[in-house]
Formats: C-alpha cells, structure tokens, sequence
C-alpha cells in the first residue's frame, strides 16, 4: 500500500511540475511571439516609418523649413558681409515610443518626428568679428534672444542658434571650428545628409579668409504624425 501511493504521488509531483514546465513554456512563446510582431519601445516599424517620412506633409514641411534655415543662414552671411564656403544639412526622422509592457507608460504622443539642423561656415577677416557677431540678433528677431552670458569664449548661443568662431591663430584652442562630422548617413527620410559643396572643407575656408564662422540653425520638429491619426507640420 505504501508503494502504491508512493507511486501516485511521484506521478502526482510529476504531472504537477509538467504543467508548470508546459504553461511556462506557452507565455515564454508568447512573449516571444508578441515581440516578433511589435517593438515595445518603438511606435512604428521601419517600412511605416520610411512610408510617414516621405509622405506629402511631411515633405511640404521639410521644404518649407529647409528654405527657411537657408534664407536665415544667407541673412547672415549678407547682413555681416561673410563669405559663404559650406553648409551641411542634417535632416532626421525617428520612431516615437511604442507601448510598454504591463504597467509602464508611453513617453510621448507620436509616432514619427521630424527635424533639421543647418551648419553654416563663413570666411571672414579678423576685422569683420565685431559685426558678425551681432548677427544672430539682427537676421531674425523672431528667434533671437541672447543668451550668451552662459557661453564659451568663442561661441555665442542664441534661441536656436550657435555661433562658433576661430582665426588661423586658435589652432591650438579646443574652440577650433571643427570639420563637419563624417559619420552621418545619408538614408532618406531616416537621415539625410547634404553637404554643399560636396568637396569643401573647413581648412579651406581657414586657408582662405583666415576666420571661420560656424553658425548652427535647429529647426526642432518640423512634422509630427501623431498616434491619434492627426499631423502636425510646419
């Protein structure tokens, strides 16, 4: 007697600890199976994202803003009497965040965002610093609002802009007008990358004028398309 319910018992352990090995096993494929279909922590996959991109608003509002920064960084150059020599456009579209699992919240309220930055570099003679640096002020009021007490010698930040400046002189100074990065990658509407001309470099502008001006313009995000269905674009 004792055997048998011994018996039973081992089946009983044996049966309990099966279920469990098998339930366990079932929400392990899934989570796993619910991971393959959804990122929890990107709104959008790849394909939509490239799809909402290069659709019709978000491209109206990238044209628009593009030539809004360039008008802004040719104001500049035209009011200062600098010389143009580069500009590099960095244009970025990135997922939101996607549900999170059980009891975390979501972020932010988009499913893809959109922006663009504008670095311009000018020649200039030494004798020309005083006035460029009033620039940021003058070319676009709207935006311009100095804050500069906080900045580096070297560089002036106003409300969406940053002017960095060096002479032939600097070289050795950690304010040097650095060349632009070269590690982005030109991926439409993901990241694109202008840079004109394709063959300047910002020595060259130092080799020429003897001062170099940076100037950044960021746009912040141009085009929302938002999780409830709407669009925001500028």
């Amino acid at each position: 007697m004792t055997r048998c319910w011994t018996g039973q018992s081992e089946r009983r352990q044996r049966h309990s600890g099966s279920a469990k090995v098998t339930s366990g096993a079932l929400f392990a494929i899934a989570l796993v199976t619910l991971s393959a279909c959804t990122s929890p922590d990107r709104a959008v996959g790849p394909k939509e994202l490239r799809k909402l991109g290069n659709g019709s608003q978000a491209t109206q509002a990238r044209q628009r803003t593009e030539r809004h920064l360039r008008r802004l960084a040719q104001a500049y150059a035209d009011r200062n009497h600098l010389s143009p020599g580069l500009i590099v456009v960095h244009d970025t579209c990135t997922p939101g965040s996607g549900p999170r699992w059980f009891f975390q919240q979501e972020t932010n309220d988009y499913k893809v965002a959109c922006s663009m930055s504008i670095t311009a570099y000018y020649g200039a003679a030494s004798k020309r610093m005083n006035d460029a640096l009033d620039g940021p002020l003058t070319v676009d009021r709207g935006q311009g609002t100095d804050d500069s007490s906080a900045a580096d010698p070297g560089q002036e930040v106003y409300s969406g802009q940053t002017l960095t400046w060096n002479t032939m002189r600097d070289r050795d100074s950690h304010h040097l007008v650095e060349e632009p990065y070269g590690g982005l990658v030109n991926d439409p509407p993901v990241s694109r990358v202008v840079h004109e001309p394709a063959s300047t470099t910002v020595a060259d502008i130092r080799r020429q004028y003897g001062m170099v001006f940076e100037l950044e313009l960021n746009s912040g995000d141009y085009y929302k398309a938002l999780k409830d269905g709407q669009a925001n674009g500028r």
